[in-house]
């Protein structure tokens, strides 16, 4: 009678073991094998921002612009300055840029939450009419 009471305790408890094991889950698609659906090209797209702003420095060699947006009583001074990495297709553009400029910039912010500014456009300025 011990050795079936023992055997039938050792074979609950080795099912209770069994049940706890987590089941596979199934691996996502990898990219690019067409399981992509039009939304997340839309969400790429919802990730890339313009913003016009006034540049505090700038620093080629390091890649980077550090830029102040207008006033915006619902952000706090710290807020307001920002210091973004530029990407190499906008290098050219940085270096034609000087303090204290109006820019505006496109900034791509990527799956990580980090800011890249890919176009730096100044404004057009208007020539003087000739009369």
């Amino acid at each position: 009678m011990r050795k079936l009471a023992l055997t039938l305790a050792v074979a609950l408890a080795a099912a209770l073991a069994l049940a706890q094991e987590p089941q596979p889950q199934a691996q996502p698609a990898p990219p690019g094998t067409g399981a992509e659906t039009k939304s997340t090209a839309t969400d790429v797209k919802a990730k890339d921002k313009q913003m016009t702003v006034v540049v505090i420095s700038t620093d080629a060699p390091a890649k980077t612009i550090t830029v102040k947006r207008d006033a915006d009583p619902l952000l706090d001074e710290a807020e307001s300055q920002k210091t973004l990495a530029v990407d190499a297709k906008a290098i050219a553009s940085l270096k034609g840029v000087h303090v204290g400029e109006k820019v505006t910039l496109h900034v791509k912010t990527d799956a990580l939450g980090k800011e890249t500014v890919t176009i730096i456009e100044k404004p057009a300025t208007s020539a003087p009419e000739k009369q």
